[in-house]
């Protein structure tokens, strides 16, 4: 049964009408071509081996370096798993609080890492995961690219 669906459109596809709506066709497909889209290469990020805790204590700095194409709008996040003495966990997140510079090279950025909730982090192991996000500027090409280690909060 597909064999005779397949003839069938053959056959009316051969037919004298079809090579001038077949010619319309293509008109209309190359006056609707898009221009070439802006391209991006997969961002990159690095985590330093320690981190600081602040002064006022329960956040952290956190020195990172990153990487992304030029002509893109990247974000980077980071987030930090403590585990605590008293059987709790901290957990925070942080930012890039201003854009990253993208043109292609290495770059370095601190980023606080701030608790949710109601422990703070300690000097100490800390679990860390970074994510950088990269899209063309039309927002309609997006690549990530993670990191995670454990690190020292001094």
């Amino acid at each position: 049964m597909g064999g005779a669906v397949l003839l069938a459109a053959l056959t009316v596809s051969g037919s004298a009408a079809a090579p001038a709506l077949h010619a319309d066709a293509a008109k209309t497909a190359v006056a609707a071509a898009p221009a070439a889209l802006p391209s991006i290469t997969k961002p990159r990020v690095t985590i330093a081996s320690t981190a600081s805790l602040v002064s006022a204590g329960s956040v952290f700095h956190m020195d990172i370096g990153y990487t992304c194409t030029a002509k893109s709008s990247t974000s980077i996040n980071l987030e930090g798993h403590q585990s605590l003495n008293d059987g709790f966990v901290a957990n925070g997140y942080g930012f890039s609080r201003v854009a990253p510079v993208c043109d292609g090279k290495k770059h370095a950025m601190r980023v606080t890492v701030v608790p949710m909730g109601e422990h703070g982090f300690t000097t100490g192991p800390v679990f860390v995961i970074a994510d950088v996000s990269s899209c063309t500027t039309d927002g309609k090409t997006c690549l990530g690219g993670s990191v995670e280690r454990s690190l020292t909060v001094r």
